[in-house]
């Protein structure tokens, strides 16, 4: 028996992993997307440019319109609303235009950028100070280039919070169905999540903000690193198939999938590796990042998964469950 070691190594990685899903935790949105936009080609030099000349767009259209009808006391808190929004440090000029309806506002705001250079902190703020201190019976309506980037970030790493677990849950389901053994379907998901929360660890560490394309991490991670701890599993279960005990069973799948294991893990590392010639920085950020992750998700199957199936897969039952029994 090994207990004691398997479970000190067990609670060192899962310790060690929970300090790497904290400093993921602290991960940024790149609410100006300026991870999408190319380097090196003609519309970047474009871009720079045009920048250079007439500086980055930073314009903001505010709509407050009325809830009801129009109303003498709501005009009055208006008026006091613009005049804050004048007097905020994230605003560099208000401009407002005559177009708008009756009782309504319409406002074009210049934002002002941060130490930066950045827009996203300042158009938080504002936003939500504009939110918060808008007269109660008006609406506030937000346009422009800043709000919809900032909007579509948002939007995408809301997603990928909804879609994430659930792809974790529909993954374990199947898992305990095929092995019907619990035991099983978390130790082949587990290394997977481990490999997401060292991922995004390494990520923060690098200072990358999470993008439209690196938010496919973590789904990317999780089939990759449940693939992996699944040949793990079936290696294991062949070896008790032979009559083999836990500890032997665990050693010898461990032997028997290291090299073709390693195999795998190198050739997908070297494609996601090929992104690095993209002129977008988001897909060169992705594909370093993807190699990363699959390298970390490999050593913490075979880190992890031998521990685990002594531990908690010694059911002489599961030796019938292999693919190899049928």
């Amino acid at each position: 028996m090994r207990s004691s070691p398997d479970v000190l190594r067990l609670l060192a990685l899962l310790l060690a992993t929970g300090w790497a899903a904290s400093r993921a935790g602290r991960l940024e949105l790149d609410t100006e997307n300026r991870a999408m936009r190319s380097t090196g080609s003609e519309e970047a030099r474009a871009e720079v440019l045009r920048e250079e000349r007439f500086g980055r767009d930073a314009t903001l259209v505010l709509l407050l319109a009325p809830e009801t009808g129009k109303d003498p006391a709501a005009e009055l808190d208006a008026d006091a609303w613009v005049a804050g929004l004048r007097g905020l440090s994230e605003v560099r000029s208000v401009t407002e235009l005559p177009q708008a309806g009756d009782g309504e506002r319409l406002l074009v705001l210049t934002l002002a950028a941060d130490p930066g250079g950045g827009f996203g902190p300042p158009l938080t703020r504002l936003l939500e100070r504009a939110a918060r201190t808008r007269p109660g019976t008006q609406r506030l309506l937000a346009s422009g280039l800043p709000a919809a980037e900032a909007a579509i970030a948002e939007s995408l790493h809301a997603e990928q919070q909804r879609i994430v677990p659930l792809v974790g849950l529909v993954l374990l389901g199947l898992l305990w169905l095929f092995y019907r053994s619990l035991a099983l379907a978390l130790g082949s998901i587990l290394p997977a999540l481990v490999g997401i929360a060292w991922t995004g660890a390494l990520q923060e560490a690098l200072g990358f903000a999470i993008d439209p394309v690196t938010s496919l991490l973590a789904p990317v991670l999780l089939v990759v690193g449940v693939a992996a701890s699944v040949h793990l599993v079936e290696a294991y279960l062949e070896q008790r198939r032979l009559a083999s005990d836990p500890e032997h069973a665990a050693s010898g799948a461990w032997r028997h999938i290291l090299v073709p294991g390693l195999g795998c893990v190198a050739t997908t590392v070297i494609g996601f590796l090929a992104l690095l010639s993209s002129p977008l920085p988001a897909v060169a950020r992705f594909g370093i990042l993807s190699a990363a992750g699959v390298l970390i998700t490999a050593v913490m199957s075979f880190a992890l998964m031998p521990p685990w199936l002594r531990l908690f897969a010694r059911s002489p039952r599961l030796a019938v469950r292999s693919a190899g029994a049928g």
